[in-house]
């Protein structure tokens, strides 16, 4: 009866409801052993994405990528030290534990996307910080600058006040806002 997106401009376009990913765990008991990871799929963000490791090994950060391809010609052929491959889809929810391993989760949009993926939410449910090259996040009400560091295509580094400041908790409103079971209360309303 309803059709929804998470993406704003397809919203207006195909006449869709807007609506917003979940996280489901919140769980961060675990000691994290990278300053910042990325869990994802090899594919165009690849640049993108050893720019920014790069960026930040340079600061003596320990930064982290899995990434799932089942093409053994990259698996074998591709190579960085920061980057490690994968070849199984990991279930859902199986993904979060990636993310339990780190201190700051690093988002890198496609291309078109518009709307925020699940990493975001993942960073909110985990209270952990996160690394974003989504602009977009701004217009959500759960951005805070000390929690969540736009990269920009000019970045060359992260301030040292974004890693220095601990993760600020959001309003208890907001964040339960975004859990799963509100998400599905939502969706059937």
């Amino acid at each position: 009866d309803k059709a929804y997106s998470f993406d704003k401009f397809d919203c207006e376009k195909y006449g869709l409801i807007k609506a917003y990913n979940f996280f489901y765990n919140s769980d961060n008991s675990k000691t994290p052993e990278y300053d910042v990871f990325f869990f994802g799929t090899y594919d165009q963000r690849y640049d993108n994405l050893v720019k920014i490791l790069d960026s930040l090994d340079k600061q003596n950060l320990n930064v982290h990528s899995t990434l799932f391809s089942y093409d053994k010609k990259i698996v074998n052929e591709v190579k960085h030290k920061n980057i490690s491959f994968i070849n199984k889809i990991i279930p859902f929810n199986e993904a979060y534990v990636y993310n339990q391993n780190t201190e700051i989760i690093l988002d890198i949009q496609h291309d078109t996307q518009v709307g925020l993926s699940f990493r975001p939410y993942e960073a909110m449910g985990l209270k952990k910080k996160l690394i974003t090259t989504n602009p977009h996040i701004k217009e959500y009400e759960f951005y805070n600058p000390n929690n969540i560091f736009i990269w920009e295509k000019d970045t060359k580094e992260i301030p040292k006040s974004f890693l220095e400041i601990p993760y600020q908790d959001i309003d208890t409103e907001t964040y339960n806002k975004y859990k799963l079971e509100n998400w599905v209360k939502k969706m059937l309303s």
